[in-house]
C-alpha cells in the first residue's frame, strides 16, 4: 500500500502537472518511482525498491518497478513530447 507524506503528495502533483495526458494511474507510479530513486540517489531498481514510501516487502517493490518499466502503454513521447533522437 502507498504511504503518502505531504512531500510525495506534492510531488505528484507536480507530476500530474508535467505531464497531463499521461493517465493517473501511471502518473502515481512515476510519482512514486522517481521520489524513491530521488532518496536513493540510484536508478537501479532494486535500491529505488529499499527507498520506496510503501507498505509492501522490498521484493513487491522491485516488482512493482520491473513492471512499470516493462509497462508497453506507458510511452515517453505520449507522455511529454519527443525526447530527442
Amino acid at each position: 500500500m502507498r504511504i503518502v507524506t505531504p512531500m510525495l503528495g506534492s510531488w505528484t502533483r507536480h507530476v500530474q502537472s508535467f505531464l497531463p495526458a499521461v493517465h493517473g494511474h501511471h502518473v502515481k507510479a512515476l510519482a512514486d518511482c522517481s521520489f524513491a530513486m530521488a532518496h536513493a540517489q540510484s536508478c537501479q531498481l532494486s535500491l529505488i525498491a529499499l527507498h520506496t514510501l510503501s507498505t509492501a516487502r522490498v521484493p513487491s517493490s522491485q516488482r512493482r518497478w520491473e513492471r512499470l518499466v516493462a509497462n508497453d502503454r506507458l510511452r515517453c513521447r505520449d507522455a511529454g513530447g519527443d525526447p530527442g533522437p
